[in-house]
This record gives C-alpha cells, structure tokens and sequence, in this order.
C-alpha cells in the first residue's frame, strides 16, 4: 500500500518475542540507513514495545537505557528529535499502543527493562480488528487475559483517582463481556473489535498503575 502511495519504505521483523536491546540497536540501524522520518510499529505488545524503543533512539545517541523509566528522563541534545510514531495492534492485549512506555529485555543482566521518555507518544494508535481475526485461540485467550490482568492492576492500586477508577471499570466490563466471546467464535468482527477497545481503553489506566 505505501508503495503504491509512493511512500518508499522498509521492514524490520527482526524481534523477539521479548524484544532485546540488540533488536533495537539493529532496527535503528536499519532507520538510519534508510533516511526514514517515521516509525510503523506493528504486531503485539513485543513489536509495538520495539518499535517505541528504536523511535527513542533513532534521532539521538543517546544509550538505549539512558530512558530507564527509573532514572530521570535525559535531556535531548540540540537536533535530536523522535521520529512519528504509529501503533497498529494486531492482538487485544497490553494496550501498548497508546504508552510511551517500552518493556525491553537487557540481555547482559538478563533482566527486562521499562524505558520511555515523556516527549514521546505515538501520533496515531489504529485499531483494526480485521487485523486480529487469524489470531490463534489460544493467544486470543492469554492476550484477553492480560488486558484483563491489566485493569484489575490499575482498579485495586492502592491510590484513589476516581478517572482511572471508571475507566479500569469500563474495560472491565466491555472484557469481561466480549472475551468468551471471542474465543468462541474467533471471527466475529464485533467481537474482535469490542476487545480491541477494551484492550486500549485499559491503557488509559496505565497513568496511575505507574
């Protein structure tokens, strides 16, 4: 479609399941080379959390855990910049699409990571739910699941605010009616779409479950 739009292109599916930091060092590499502006994250939380990590890194030199969620957020040196940033989910999951916030694994500590930077936020979060419908039962199931987790997360945070509060409510109740649903019948598009919503209503409640 991009190149039929005259959009020239280039695709990197080099990540793993828990994305690492060399497939991001690598993908940024691939950006760089290619002179790209900007980022299509595509996949599950793994794709989306790498393509948020390399448009972290991919206007700067700054080290990739120099946006250890933990630490400080650096400050941009004169010409860095992030590049767009789009997220298209093809699971009803983590609601990683609309975070800025980015899971990766460091390999040399064998350890995972959140690294972000709050400048960062992706320009567009697409939800298609056609996207999800040759999703595998089970992983239709364990993703729901997660999205599910995700709310329960945000609800029971031992903190009041009454926002998060109704919209982990929400999500709550659109999953909680769709889930079985969807694993029942795997290509009923309503179903596919209302987890979709669900999945990214829970990551409004992200603000207060970090």
């Amino acid at each position: 479609l991009l190149d039929s739009s005259g959009v020239r292109s280039n695709l990197f599916a080099e990540v793993n399941p828990n994305p690492t930091q060399d497939n991001v060092m690598r993908a940024r590499s691939v950006f760089r080379s290619g002179g790209h502006d900007s980022i299509i994250a595509i996949g599950g939380g793994s794709g989306m959390d790498a393509g948020k990590a390399v448009a972290l890194t991919a206007g700067s030199d700054l080290d990739l855990w120099a946006y250890d969620y933990d630490k400080n957020p650096p400050e941009m040196s004169p010409g860095a910049y992030f590049p767009s940033l789009l997220c298209v989910p093809t699971t009803s999951g983590t609601g990683a699409e609309t975070d800025s916030t980015a899971m990766i694994t460091y390999t040399n500590r064998a350890m995972k990571f959140c690294v972000w930077h709050p400048l960062l936020k992706p320009r567009l979060a697409l939800l298609d739910p056609e996207l999800t419908l040759g999703l595998p039962r089970n992983l239709t199931a364990w993703t729901g699941i997660d999205s599910l987790v995700h709310a329960l997360e945000s609800y029971f945070v031992p903190r009041t605010h009454p926002m998060c509060d109704g919209i982990a409510l929400q999500a709550l109740k659109i999953i909680r009616t769709w889930l079985p649903r969807v694993v029942i019948e795997p290509y009923n598009l309503e179903a596919r779409g209302a987890m979709q919503i669900g999945s990214c209503t829970v990551s409004y409640t992200h603000l207060r479950a970090h």
